[in-house]
């Protein structure tokens, strides 16, 4: 009754097609445990199949869907928030850092044998908006609070009065533009539905600061990709970086590509890893919660 641990190493680090990218249902139902190897770099926890009264965990942390007939077999759904949050947002701080240090134009001018000092600008005392709070904002304000900026939030839940410790000021999501036009830096990471598509907007860009720079690591689909290429191009925006577009891949003639200033990743902000490690975590406490009738974490 202990579930088997595979691991899957395709030689170059990829993973399969049934892993479906880390977003693999992980299934516990409590009457064994999970074995597992913390160094691993890829790991899907299967059992061969369902008992009754069990715990699922559903990986895409994002993303995670209901599967039918889970509450009527007595399953509770759990999903995986938190398992990227730490990789990604340390990612984020790169791209911030990066863009303000110049280290790509450093490098540039490093391999030209070009001795020009290039300045870069403080991070300290710059006023930082998120839009999002969930596991990556709040891994991402964790970190940034090291650098003594001032830290905004607008948040869907969020109502007027609210505070949320170690942020300066939180915002409704009706005022996010009243957000953006504080920012001289704005970190997107919201999941994906009705309410935020198309959410940055040519209105949203405009109402940023002249000078301002844009992170998104959440759904490209929070980005109209239109307004963000006029911003850039207008100079409106300093910069950009994008770790998800509305379309993956994106089509090799797709005008971002050449977009100025516009830092591209490529669905590729996480720690694969550190997320296996985590989601084990995850699932042994889990399972631990259930067997003594506590809450579980992410039930959803």
């Amino acid at each position: 009754d202990v579930y088997k641990t595979q691991v899957h190493d395709g030689g170059d680090g990829g993973f399969d097609d049934d892993v479906g990218e880390a977003r693999r249902v992980v299934l516990a139902d409590g009457v064994g445990a999970v074995q597992h190897e913390l160094d691993m770099q890829a790991v899907v926890l299967e059992q061969d199949g369902l008992g009754q009264n069990g715990v699922a965990v559903e990986a895409d942390e994002l993303g995670g869907v209901g599967k039918p007939g889970l509450a009527e077999a007595g399953i509770r759904l759990c999903n995986a928030a938190g398992a990227n949050a730490v990789g990604i947002a340390e990612f984020v701080i790169g791209r911030v850092l990066e863009e303000r240090k110049h280290f790509r134009e450093l490098a540039r001018r490093q391999t030209a044998h070009d001795w020009s000092p290039i300045y870069g600008t403080q991070l300290a005392g710059s006023t930082v908006g998120l839009i999002g709070f969930g596991a990556i904002n709040t891994a991402v304000a964790e970190r940034l609070r090291a650098f003594d900026v001032t830290l905004l939030v607008t948040r869907r839940s969020a109502r007027a009065g609210d505070r949320i410790d170690g942020i300066d000021e939180v915002f409704p999501s009706a005022r996010l533009h009243d957000m953006l036009t504080r920012c001289d830096t704005v970190i997107a990471a919201v999941p994906e539905g009705a309410d935020t598509t198309g959410l940055m907007d040519a209105a949203a860009f405009a109402a940023m600061p002249t000078g301002s720079f844009f992170v998104n690591v959440g759904r490209g689909s929070l980005v109209d990709e239109a307004a963000l290429l006029d911003a850039l191009s207008s100079g409106h925006l300093r910069g950009a970086a994008l770790d998800v577009t509305r379309t993956e891949p994106l089509p090799v003639d797709d005008p971002l590509w050449q977009a100025p200033n516009l830092l591209l990743s490529f669905h590729c902000s996480a720690s694969p890893s550190a997320m296996f490690a985590n989601l084990y975590r995850l699932v042994v406490d889990n399972v631990g919660r259930w067997l003594a009738g506590d809450q579980l974490r992410n039930e959803v």
